[in-house]
């Protein structure tokens, strides 16, 4: 493009904006990767912290549990052995009552 006081044609002036605008258009491009970049990251990020806070979670709930079935197994072997024993006094008992 001529100097700065220099007239210019049409077809001049529009080659000088097509140039600014394909300069624009690449800044804005350039900025907007970058940005999506940055976004995706971030995402990613916060979907990993998300995952991880579950995966805690659930594993302290799963301990819980686990301790509760322990001790319901516990107790239920527990009544088992009790009922077993108390089956052999019945048993005992029955015998004597036959045996008299």
């Amino acid at each position: 493009m001529p100097g700065r006081n220099t007239p210019v044609t049409r077809d001049e002036l529009h080659q000088e904006l097509a140039i600014i605008e394909t300069r624009i258009l690449n800044a804005v491009l350039q900025a907007n990767e970058g940005l999506e970049t940055r976004f995706l990251n971030s995402v990613r990020q916060a979907n990993e912290d998300l995952e991880t806070k579950l995966l805690t979670a659930f594993h302290s709930y799963a301990r819980g549990v686990e301790a509760k079935i322990r001790v319901s197994q516990t107790i239920g072997l527990a009544g088992v052995e009790r009922l077993d024993a108390l089956e052999a006094r019945v048993l005992d008992i029955e015998e004597k009552l036959l045996h008299r």
